[in-house]
């Protein structure tokens, strides 16, 4: 079993047990996860008062209204006093139930050996598995709870339930495929399993060009990693295996735990994900591809094999209240990139349920309105976010819209708002969007972003006998952002909405001979940037 002899797992109804018998349990060094409180406390931090969205469960025993979730260490007791936060007391937890131990390397071991009459007392007091397997707890983490990478990653009851039934799978050599939407935590989770699990994890991202070769020379690199080492593991992880027309080789590897017919090392365990089969709604004014039979599909997948269908697993989406918890933590991550005593962290500070809030709302309202043509996911919010981030470090002055005076972070918010969700979607959609964002405000959320593109339109340089209509000045206002945040974009449109014209103009605007001349109207005009 995956299991020491120092912990047991109980899953049981809190409902059914006495208030004495829960106190008994605490009393004895159990860790207690009363999930419905979570639930409140999760609403009560985030300000929402919405009805309980129902949770995901995995085994069988799981199947009560609510769960109670309870470890007992019988050798090591954690106390809740000791814990630096949540994440860390969860992490602790997985630690113990995942089995995480420091295992010497064979190098080590050997070098041990030789040294072993040397450093007698010191390795008996130090060096035992015990003190060395805490040590190695200690520094996973501080990696998962203060690195950059990990600090906004929410380890909720839902993810440790996952990622106990993935380490399952791995320790009983199932093969799995991970099926959900692109940015639903897919590759997140395993990561931060592979971190707890304390294994050597390799992730490739499969795409439509990635063949049969490719997947060899991967194989080949996993084989030399663990040649060197025979008690070493290590994962593989294929993202999105789908996307690939080599669809059986990943069959192969994954169902048989081969290659070209050659058996894989068992020391490489191999898990994959792929994108769901979702059936894109064809409108009768769109012109489509007839010969391109992937182009029925949301996401540009290849059939699956009927052997790897077994072994699929629907991933699911982040619920709601997870969902808003992780832009919450995001938002605070993108505050403290501020000194506490700058005024820009003041401001954010005050204004911090407010840009939370909004860029859920902006989630929940794009996620069925564009459910035909996009996926909304954090990735979504972590680009709102990095737009807010850059005007707040270019912070300024406030303007006035119809009266009403807008200040410098509402004008951040509302045009990170209008790059990520207001510009993708159609007239009758934005009108809709900017009710749902302005609610009784005034002005409205859409007279404010106009007023922004006319303000940054008039700095750029206007060639002669060309008009600056609407399309023109939201691609001008768009292109320059995502310039100067080095953000990614494709700019699509039909034939003549001003693709090409806006960027030639945006060259010019920022060429050698025209810079200067900008950066004087952005001052004079709108008093943007320095």
């Amino acid at each position: 079993m995956f299991l020491s002899e120092s912990i047991s797992i109980l899953l049981s109804d809190i409902k059914k047990m006495e208030g004495n018998k829960l106190q008994a349990l605490k009393g004895q060094g159990f860790y207690l996860f009363d999930w419905q409180q979570d639930w409140k406390n999760k609403e009560s931090a985030l300000q929402v008062c919405n009805t309980y969205t129902h949770m995901y469960t995995y085994f069988a025993m799981c199947m009560y209204i609510s769960v109670l979730f309870c470890c007992f260490f019988l050798k090591s007791r954690i106390k809740t006093s000791e814990m630096k936060s949540e994440k860390e007391q969860r992490l602790r937890v997985l630690f113990r139930i995942l089995g995480t131990q420091y295992k010497e390397t064979q190098k080590n071991q050997k070098e041990n050996k030789q040294n072993k009459s040397e450093t007698k007392e010191e390795k008996k007091d130090e060096e035992n598995s015990i003190v060395k397997t805490a040590r190695l707890h200690d520094e996973i983490v501080k990696t998962l709870c203060e690195d950059t990478e990990w600090s906004n990653y929410v380890l909720t009851f839902d993810n440790i339930l996952k990622m106990v039934a993935i380490f399952l799978k791995v320790r009983t050599n199932t093969p799995i495929i991970l099926m959900g939407e692109t940015g639903c935590g897919k590759t997140s989770l395993i990561k931060c399993l592979g971190h707890a699990a304390n294994v050597n994890l390799v992730s490739i991202d499969v795409h439509g060009g990635f063949d049969k070769d490719e997947l060899r020379k991967v194989i080949n690199d996993c084989s030399k990693k663990v040649s060197t080492d025979l008690d070493q593991e290590l994962w593989l992880f294929l993202d999105e295996i789908n996307t690939s027309p080599d669809i059986g080789w990943f069959k192969e590897l994954i169902c048989d735990h081969s290659l070209d017919g050659v058996k894989v090392s068992p020391q490489i365990k191999v898990i994959a994900a792929c994108n769901p089969y979702r059936q894109r709604k064809v409108k009768a004014s769109e012109r489509t591809n007839t010969n391109d039979y992937l182009n029925k599909w949301v996401y540009r997948v290849f059939p699956m094999c009927e052997t790897m269908k077994e072994y699929i697993w629907p991933f699911g989406q982040l619920n709601l209240l997870d969902e808003k918890k992780y832009i919450w933590a995001m938002t605070k991550q993108m505050k403290e990139k501020f000194e506490s005593t700058s005024l820009a962290y003041k401001e954010i500070e005050q204004w911090e349920t407010v840009i939370a809030e909004s860029i859920s709302k902006s989630q929940e309202f794009l996620r069925p309105t564009l459910a035909n043509e996009a996926i909304i996911s954090l990735r979504d919010a972590s680009r709102c976010l990095k737009f807010f981030h850059w005007l707040m470090q270019h912070r300024h002055e406030g303007i006035t819209v119809k009266g009403q005076p807008i200040s410098w972070i509402e004008r951040a918010l509302n045009i990170a708002l209008s790059l990520s969700y207001y510009f993708r979607l159609d007239e009758a959609q934005r009108k809709k969007y900017s009710q749902v964002m302005s609610s009784s405000k005034i002005p409205w959320f859409s007279d404010m972003v106009n007023e922004e593109i006319t303000l940054l339109s008039e700095s750029f340089q206007k060639p002669a006998q060309v008009a600056f209509h609407k399309i023109l000045k939201e691609n001008l206002f768009v292109l320059f952002f995502c310039i100067v945040t080095e953000t990614p974009m494709i700019l699509v449109g039909e034939p003549g909405t001003s693709k090409t014209l806006s960027l030639r103009i945006v060259l010019d605007t920022l060429s050698y001979h025209n810079i200067n001349d900008f950066h004087q109207k952005l001052k004079t005009i709108i008093s943007y940037f320095a």
